[in-house]
């Protein structure tokens, strides 16, 4: 064995270094504060309870310390139900009128369409997003922002 201070040969049961003085640890000690050292102190099981109830809208992003997935996932819920509602609201106050000529009716079709297929995908990929990083959580694979893999279950 030797002293990570000084580099010089020690015996395996030393405490201390006889060169320098300075106090070794043992490798149980050393390869625990290791392993350690490499986890996230995050609970997977927290952040895979977050990602199954509230993943559409990204708290478990915010729980392992990826906020701007988090806001981005918040970002197209809203503008997604923004869509949908503006396109009740089109429905609701008859822009349907097939008194008016053809090419207006178009339009409101064109228009009408392209807000409800934005909402339906600014409503679905959030949650599909969501499904994949579960199943990450739940595999070991996820990580929170320092990189470290959320691994431990408590």
């Amino acid at each position: 064995m030797f002293c990570k201070n000084c580099g010089n040969e020690i015996s395996e049961s030393s405490r201390f270094c006889s060169f320098c003085g300075i106090q070794l640890e043992s490798t149980e000690e050393s390869s625990q504060t290791h392993v350690e050292e490499n986890v996230s102190p995050k609970s997977r099981l927290a952040a895979l309870l977050f990602g199954i109830f509230l993943g559409g809208i990204g708290i478990h992003n915010f729980y392992l310390g990826h906020t701007k997935r988090g806001i981005a996932k918040i970002l197209m819920l809203v503008f997604g139900v923004i869509f949908y509602i503006a396109s009740i609201l089109k429905i609701a106050s008859g822009a349907y009128n097939y008194s008016h000529s053809y090419s207006y009716m178009r339009n409101s079709v064109v228009s009408f369409s392209l807000l409800v297929i934005c909402g339906i995908i600014l409503v679905f990929i959030p949650g599909i997003w969501a499904f994949i990083e579960w199943v990450l959580i739940a595999c070991g694979k996820a990580k929170d922002s320092k990189g470290l893999p959320v691994t431990k279950w408590e």
